[in-house]
């Protein structure tokens, strides 16, 4: 009888949702799925006239500007590998922020938080006394917090943000291979960079005093026999070198936002000079970028 309806009920279902739902069972169909699945677009928690921070090191203004009034899509296609790299990545930063959730506790951590039935929802330093009236529950669980500068329109999540010390600390979460893990000496410049941005953005909220040291946090994501999966980094954030190179990004990213408030476009990069440059031939506004002055 279960079998039965189980049965009906899908039946039910194909009806309702037409035969695209349920498709032709053929050898390595659930491959086609996933291949085809793992390509397509995510969506953003931002605007898609927003810089996204982990973008603004290769920055165009250009580009931006051009691929956001013409509609492009100017990510690059996502192959399965990569899909199946990210969700390691991804899980190796839940195991993180688990284990120092549990830890602290919630107290001092900064988030998104909810409760189970998702009435009691609020954005940051983690309240136990947000206890939902619908379901009895406190608002426990955590999502990434959005970080987001409107003067300059650049967006970003960071991993994880706590208070120690009377500081808030910004905490960026990388995941590696064994062979370059091991090689690891010191923090890689991208990280640094993209884990600064995030501590720039926050300390201008000015409500909390940040630190002005950044931490990143290399995970191994093979096995390890010996030693810690874990390597930890502290970085000056405040230092000249970093600095300079968050003004140049901001920079830019306010350069994109005044054309986009005008009807002027920036200059191209100095990189395209023709649409044949390497830099172009793999842009994805290239055509519409050269067709305008």
């Amino acid at each position: 009888m279960l079998l039965r309806g189980l049965l009906q009920h899908a039946h039910r279902q194909t009806v309702t949702a037409g035969v695209a739902a349920i498709p032709e069972m053929t050898s390595g169909f659930l491959t086609s799925i996933l291949h085809a699945q793992d390509a397509e677009i995510d969506a953003t928690r931002i605007g898609s006239d927003y810089i996204h921070v982990s973008s603004l090191l290769e920055f165009c203004p250009r580009r931006h500007v051009v691929a956001v009034r013409d509609e492009i899509n100017i990510y690059e296609s996502t192959r399965s590998c990569d899909r199946v790299l990210w969700a390691i990545g991804k899980g190796i930063e839940a195991h993180v922020r688990k284990q120092l959730l549990a830890r602290f506790q919630n107290i001092g951590c900064v988030g998104e938080w909810s409760c189970p039935c998702k009435r009691v929802k609020y954005e940051g330093m983690f309240n136990p006394n947000a206890i939902c009236v619908r379901c009895g529950h406190v608002a426990t669980h955590y999502d990434e917090f959005t970080l987001i500068d409107h003067e300059a329109k650049v967006a970003g999540h960071p991993d994880f943000i706590f208070m120690a010390s009377g500081r808030l600390h910004v905490l960026e979460i990388k995941s590696m291979n064994k062979k370059d893990f091991d090689l690891l000496t010191k923090a890689v410049p991208n990280h640094i960079f993209q884990a600064s941005s995030y501590r720039k953005m926050l300390a201008a909220r000015g409500t909390v005093p940040v630190d002005p040291h950044v931490i990143i946090l290399y995970v191994c994501k093979d096995y390890s026999f010996k030693g810690s999966p874990y390597h930890e980094f502290s970085i000056d954030a405040t230092s000249p070198e970093v600095t300079n190179s968050l003004d140049l990004a901001w920079q830019n990213a306010r350069i994109a936002k005044q054309a986009l408030e005008g009807s002027q476009l920036p200059t191209k990069h100095p990189s395209c000079l023709t649409p044949s440059s390497p830099m172009a031939r793999g842009c994805a506004a290239c055509v519409n970028c050269f067709s305008r002055a």
